[in-house]
């Protein structure tokens, strides 16, 4: 009996709140919205302006106009304006410069929402075209500026020629606003290619130095000169400033912009770079995208391998990748003294083993520089961050040595001093990192040069 009643509460309870409910949800709306022209033109890289005229015709209150900007359907743009009360309403979109993609027919698409979500949607033809610049700058990072022209054949191929006396020289592109009120637009290096909006500076090599012609094309951001010679020039001119190279296995290499980097005190990494009697260097590791961040403090480079997006290279479990040392404070490059280990993470503190080909791995430390024969206690990862780590034998990640120098010890998979073996300052050691066969385990070889 109890039950009963109990349900037959909860019943009538249910209905109450579902009339409840009825009575206080918005009656379904009607929404309209229209506009006076049913075509716009725009230029990329400058903005459209619309107006719209909002109403109900079933008396509901408005909520919302949504504007969105489709190129061949993909969302490019957007903007949500309130809509208090009927009416006219106007926006100002942007018109995204894109490389590549043709002139064509953009879609504007305005959607009127009511407060009981009912909604309209008004789509109006955007007819988008690329500017065609009367000139563009080119801007040297020598604080140089140069006016450059439009091909007669390629509205969107400039040119100029520019004095310098370097063969190697950098700087980004800039024009004026597509259209009056609009904003200049910037073609420069964001670490990866050349962007829009971006003032990083493109590198450029020249076959011979003065009267040098600098070329872009502001529909593919195609640039030159990109000469290739037997040797390539790297400028390096900026202390700290890290540059992503696409660098070549067996290829040299001169390093220019500081004169630092020609003195016996700079540290060329002899695991990434091997020194040539002309005074250039053979790289070393295997071909592929690089950070180079010179610390002119120091005289070094800090070197590791990037993905294509510019994140540090990672261990991968096909046993490609990249492999990084974290550790004490008696091991790092140039010098242990210099750059103060102490198991920080991050790429400017941990050391990425240059990757030489058929997944193997090395570094070359000597003692009394890059290691301290008193604070041997250091790890390999997987990426400069906690994370992956070759631990303890039969773990996902070890690594198995014979050598009679460094031992991995059990508990924790560290480097250690092998049993009964000493260091003497001005020792190189050379280790090698073989993952061909995967990880569990991975193999060490230690060799004394």
């Amino acid at each position: 009996m109890k039950s009963i009643k109990y349900i037959f509460t909860l019943l009538m309870a249910a209905a109450l709140l579902t009339a409840c409910s009825d009575d206080d949800s918005p009656s379904a709306g009607s929404p309209v919205v229209t506009t006076a022209t049913e075509q716009l033109e725009a230029l990329m890289g400058d903005s459209i302006s619309f107006t719209a005229n909002c109403s109900n015709q079933a008396g509901v209150a408005l909520s919302t106009l949504k504007a969105e900007l489709y190129y061949d359907g993909e969302r490019v743009s957007e903007q949500t304006i309130r809509t208090k009360t009927e009416g006219d309403y106007s926006g100002r979109l942007s018109v995204p410069y894109f490389p590549v993609i043709p002139n064509g027919t953009a879609e504007l698409r305005l959607t009127l929402q009511d407060v009981s979500m009912a909604t309209a949607v008004k789509s109006i033809s955007v007819n988008v075209k690329r500017p065609e610049f009367a000139s563009l700058s080119f801007v040297s990072a020598d604080g140089n500026t140069y006016t450059m022209t439009p091909d007669a054949d390629d509205p969107y191929q400039f040119s100029a020629h520019i004095s310098t006396p370097l063969t190697v020289f950098r700087g980004y592109f800039r024009a004026d606003a597509a259209s009056p009120g609009g904003q200049p637009l910037t073609f420069g290096w964001d670490g990866t290619a050349v962007a829009i909006n971006n003032t990083g500076n493109i590198s450029f090599n020249a076959e011979d130095a003065n009267n040098v012609t600098v070329t872009f094309n502001t529909r593919y951001f195609t640039y030159g000169p990109q000469y290739v010679p037997s040797i390539a020039l790297l400028l390096f001119d900026t202390d700290g400033e890290a540059q992503l190279l696409d660098m070549v296995q067996g290829r040299s290499y001169r390093f220019e912009g500081n004169d630092a980097m020609t003195t016996d005190e700079w540290y060329y990494d002899p695991d990434y770079l091997t020194p040539n009697a002309d005074g250039s260097f053979t790289f070393n590791a295997i071909s592929g995208r690089y950070s180079f961040t010179p610390d002119f403090g120091n005289k070094y480079f800090r070197i590791h391998p990037v993905a294509a997006d510019g994140s540090p290279l990672t261990a991968q479990l096909d046993g490609s990748g990249c492999i990084w040392i974290i550790g004490s404070a008696g091991i790092n490059k140039p010098t242990w003294q210099a750059v103060n280990h102490g198991w920080w993470t991050g790429v400017e503190n941990d050391l990425a083993l240059a990757p030489i080909g058929n997944k193997k791995y090395q570094v070359t430390l000597t003692v009394g520089k890059q290691l301290n024969a008193a604070d041997v206690n250091f790890k390999f990862f997987g990426q400069p961050n906690w994370g992956v780590e070759f631990g303890a034998p039969n773990s996902n990640f070890y690594l198995t040595t014979d050598n009679p120098y460094f031992a991995v010890n059990d508990a924790d998979g560290n480097i250690k001093l092998a049993e009964g073996a000493a260091l003497a300052d001005g020792e190189t050691y050379v280790f090698t990192i073989d993952c061909s066969a995967g990880f569990k385990p991975a193999t060490l070889t230690v060799v004394k040069k």
